[in-house]
C-alpha cells in the first residue's frame, strides 16, 4: 500500500513538474510580447492603407513606413514566429489575419482612425522605438491571453 500511494505521488510531482514546464513554454515574455505589440501597430497601418483611401497620401506613407523600420518589422516578425512555434499557438499568417481583423472590426468605432493612423505613419517613419506608437492607435492593442494567463499563473506559483 504505501508502494503505491508513493509511485502516486511521483506521478503527481511528474505531473505538475511537467505541466509547468509546458505552461512555461507556452507563456508570452517580453521579447515576444513586444513584438507582438509592434506586429500589432504593422496591422493597424495595413488595415489604415486600406481602409484610409479618402487620405490619397496615405498608401505612400504606409509604404515609406515598412520601408524605413523594415528592420524592426522583420526583427518582430521573426520573434513573434519563434514563439508562436515554440507554443503551439498558432502560425503566423492567421495570428496577424486575426490581428488585422480585430483592428478593422474596431475601427467604425474609432472616427479619427485614418488621421491618427496618418499623424502615426508621419512620426514613427524610421523610429529607433514602434513601441512608443502602440497606444496611439485608435484601436487599442489587447494582450494575447496567454500573457495574462501567465503572469497570474507565475504570481500565484511564487506566493
Amino acid at each position: 500500500m504505501k508502494r503505491r500511494i508513493k509511485i502516486c505521488a511521483s506521478g503527481v510531482v511528474v505531473s505538475v513538474v511537467m505541466s509547468g514546464q509546458l505552461l512555461a513554454s507556452s507563456c508570452m515574455g517580453r521579447s515576444a510580447s513586444e513584438a507582438d505589440q509592434v506586429r500589432y501597430l504593422q496591422s493597424a497601418m495595413m488595415v489604415a492603407a486600406l481602409q484610409c483611401r479618402k487620405l490619397p497620401t496615405f498608401k505612400a506613407k504606409y509604404n515609406a513606413f515598412v520601408t524605413a523600420n523594415r528592420s524592426q518589422l522583420q526583427i518582430s516578425y521573426d520573434r513573434l514566429n519563434g514563439w508562436l512555434l515554440q507554443s503551439g499557438t498558432g502560425d503566423i499568417s492567421s495570428y496577424l489575419t486575426s490581428q488585422a481583423n480585430v483592428v478593422s472590426a474596431g475601427t467604425w468605432r474609432a472616427r479619427t482612425f485614418c488621421a491618427d493612423m496618418f499623424a502615426i505613419a508621419t512620426e514613427a517613419n524610421g523610429s529607433t522605438n514602434l513601441l512608443n506608437f502602440v497606444a496611439r492607435v485608435p484601436v487599442s492593442y489587447a494582450k494575447n491571453s496567454k500573457v495574462d494567463t501567465c503572469a497570474a499563473t507565475a504570481l500565484a506559483a511564487s506566493e
